[in-house]
């Protein structure tokens, strides 16, 4: 049966193509088991020359509570990663396992990864481009053993953008939730420039937070997580340092965006939505400018 002899058909051949090519840009594209915040480079670098133009940089976090094979669940759920096939035996991975493929991503062994998103028109209304743009989204993972230092001077060269996986546990008892927040929070306000602070803007780079809820299913879920998490915040925002020129007390006066979401559903599309992007060149900057650790 020829192809040519039945249009119907090959126009659902031509359809199932196009659908498997636009599947296929959303998977991982680079990965990488470098030490952080340097490894974003070259996720960034890989990204660019698959052709993303706009990319999206933010760093995965979790509070204490979340044991290692739910944050890798989570992880991979979050950011439609398939499961390794080594994964089951994580307590022997090794950087060895994925040197020969790097768009396989291991929690704890992967520091940094990417993946290609859709293209996006510059002719929507809400859109803030001139033409198409094919955008990425690039995420440090800090592995456990990764210092507070390292943590906080990865975040600050993402922008400040975080997708934080939080413990009901955690959230009930109020603790374990800022180990790794804290100081990246006093990371990067105090590394706003001295010019931008001048110009009467203390968040001159919009930030976002994604808080995950593990296990949430309800929207009374989230909101639960929200009123815990603000709570124990108000509690250690006073106890870190700040510009003189401000003293925030909710997270929702430090992050342009936060956003409460369940951790059984992928976020790539809330990141693009709500986070802030750049051209490969500027996020390239933004690491390469944070080489060194910035705690204060």
């Amino acid at each position: 049966m020829a192809l040519h002899q039945h249009p119907s058909l090959l126009l659902l051949l031509i359809s199932s193509l196009l659908l498997l090519n636009q599947n296929l840009t959303t998977a991982i594209t680079s990965g990488s088991t470098g030490r952080l915040p340097a490894s974003l480079s070259t996720v960034i670098n890989d990204l660019e020359a698959e052709g993303a133009s706009r990319i999206t940089t933010t760093t995965f976090l979790s509070s204490q509570g979340v044991t290692r094979r739910s944050r890798a669940l989570i992880l991979r759920t979050l950011f439609g990663i398939s499961k390794s096939s080594t994964e089951d035996d994580d307590d022997d991975e090794s950087e060895d396992d994925i040197n020969d493929n790097h768009e396989e991503v291991i929690d704890g062994v992967t520091t940094a990864f990417g993946k290609k998103m859709h293209d996006v028109s510059g002719d929507s209304e809400e859109s803030d481009v001139d033409e198409d743009e094919s955008v990425g989204i690039a995420v440090a993972n800090p592995p456990a053993c990764a210092s507070v230092s390292e943590v906080a001077a990865t975040v600050h060269a993402c922008g400040g953008n975080i997708v934080f996986v939080a413990s009901v546990s955690d959230l009930n008892r109020g603790e374990g939730l800022f180990d790794q927040l804290a100081p990246a929070i006093e990371c990067f306000l105090n590394g706003v420039p001295e010019d931008d602070e001048d110009d009467g803007d203390d968040l001159a780079t919009p930030r976002t937070l994604v808080v995950v809820v593990e296990g949430a299913v309800t929207q009374g879920d989230l909101l639960t997580a929200k009123t815990q998490l603000e709570s124990a915040a108000a509690e250690v925002l006073i106890s870190i340092v700040q510009p003189a020129s401000s003293q925030f007390t909710t997270l929702e006066e430090i992050f342009d965006n936060v956003e409460y979401v369940s951790s059984t559903s992928p976020i790539d599309e809330i990141l693009l939505d709500v986070a802030e992007s750049y051209d490969p060149t500027t996020a390239a900057q933004n690491v390469a400018m944070l080489r060194m650790p910035l705690v204060p």
